[in-house]
């Protein structure tokens, strides 16, 4: 047993000969994608051409099989060129028929139809192999992009994860400068621990959005809907009309996310506002601006020096992130400002 197994060489191991014929699989699937249109016509004539010849040599071994070598070069030329020059490969081993069908003469009086029946059964059986060859091509191509996008959200999600814990430290190391009493401590841990949850609820929405390409304004939507559920709050979103990467999602839902429990904090637990508006609009060819606005008492001129305010520093942190700047103005309440590029 010892000796069986030590034995066995590296090539053998069944997981390298999975290896080999799925890298096998991946460059025959690329075949026709890196290669123009008028090369893959070029590689069938070439196909045709090796078959034609293949069987012309054979002509004295297989005679009862005029169209022997053209059964596999169909099935190569739909694999690697499409189904449309196998087609071709056909019609033009059929018009080669005088040359691989024997002469009549050697059937008797039934040599032409012999020859008829002999070039339709080839017809028939090349065309449902052409049919079938090219099915399965296709959804075999249709497993390697599905494979190909999960794996690109996978990275997505594991680049998006990595931001998320590093936007969690800066977070926590920003609530650490700004407790002085152990009063504050609980007070601001409380609304850290509030802040990474929200974050997680956050990502399970967004990976349910990319999965059905809902957008950013149902994902705003329910989040915000969720965080106002017990205040007499309106909200108007006018985000439709910008679409937005994946990596710049995630920034711009916490910077809504943080505006809103502003507001809610401020604004509309003190009964001095009802309405909360988002808009993401463009700026040009590629710059956007997202737009956040309460219609509370705004920032009052104690506030406006707030850069040591906790939920500021993040939503500035956010902005940079963005690739923008982050402003506050005071315009029938306060209202946010973030203008960054477009990716």
């Amino acid at each position: 047993m010892i000796a069986a197994r030590t034995s066995l060489g590296r090539n053998d191991v069944p997981g390298a000969r999975t290896s080999r014929w799925r890298r096998l699989g991946e460059w025959v699937f690329r075949f026709s994608d890196r290669h123009s249109p008028m090369q893959c016509w070029a590689v069938a004539m070439l196909l045709f051409v090796l078959a034609l010849g293949a069987r012309l040599a054979l002509a004295g071994h297989a005679s009862g099989l005029p169209f022997l070598t053209f059964f596999p070069v169909t099935i190569i030329t739909t694999i690697l060129c499409g189904w449309r020059q196998a087609v071709l490969v056909l019609v033009l081993a059929c018009a080669s028929a005088d040359l691989l069908l024997p002469p009549p003469s050697w059937y008797g009086g039934n040599g032409p139809m012999h020859a008829t029946l002999s070039l339709l059964l080839f017809s028939s059986v090349a065309l449902l192999e052409i049919a079938i060859v090219a099915a399965l091509v296709e959804a075999v191509r249709a497993n390697y992009r599905l494979a190909a996008h999960e794996k690109t959200l996978f990275l997505e999600l594991q680049h998006r994860v990595a931001n998320t814990l590093q936007f969690v430290a800066n977070m926590l190391t920003l609530t650490r400068q700004g407790i002085a009493t152990p009063e504050q401590a609980d007070t601001v841990l409380a609304e850290a621990a509030t802040r990474i949850l929200a974050i997680g609820q956050l990502h399970r929405r967004m990976y349910e959005a990319a999965n059905d390409d809902r957008g950013l304004a149902p994902l705003l939507h329910d989040i915000l809907a969720e965080m106002f559920h017990d205040l007499p709050v309106t909200v108007r979103m006018d985000v439709t009309n910008a679409r937005v990467s994946l990596s710049q999602m995630t920034p711009i839902v916490l910077l809504v996310t943080e505006a809103a429990t502003n507001s809610a904090k401020h604004a509309f637990r003190q009964g001095s506002g009802t309405c909360f508006e988002v808009s993401l609009q463009s700026a040009g060819a590629d710059r956007l601006v997202l737009t956040i606005r309460d219609d509370g008492p705004g920032v009052t001129d104690s506030e406006a020096p707030a850069t040591s305010s906790l939920g500021l520093r993040i939503m500035r942190g956010l902005a940079t992130q963005l690739g923008g700047r982050l402003t506050m103005e005071n315009r029938d309440g306060a209202v946010v400002l973030v203008e960054f590029a477009r990716e």
